[in-house]
């Protein structure tokens, strides 16, 4: 980031340490949430703690560690309000698009 990294790829992997650090009200299922999934490691840790302001996108959204998390209904438009700006990959784009 401090060589100009315009965007980021962010994992379907869970950081308990730094989701306490930054929440310490957190309970086990925030602590456990994937990366692309979490507001404390979106925007408390990438964005206020790191500084980045470019483009946050998802790992590939098919994968196990992104759907196993929440129905996929759910884990789209979670990913966005927490701070992915782009969905890497998806099963259905008119599914993802049209959720209900």
């Amino acid at each position: 980031m401090d060589k100009g990294a315009k965007t980021v790829m962010v994992g379907h992997i869970a950081q308990p340490a730094y989701v306490k650090e930054i929440n310490n009200n957190a309970d086990r299922r925030s602590m456990l949430m994937p990366a692309s999934l979490s507001k404390e490691l979106l925007g408390g840790l990438l964005r206020k703690r790191l500084g980045f302001n470019g483009l946050i996108t998802t790992d590939a959204t098919p994968m196990v560690g992104f759907t196993s998390a929440m129905p996929r209904n759910i884990a789209i438009p979670t990913a966005i309000e927490n701070g992915c700006d782009m969905i890497l990959f998806n099963k259905s784009l008119e599914e993802d698009y049209n959720r209900k």
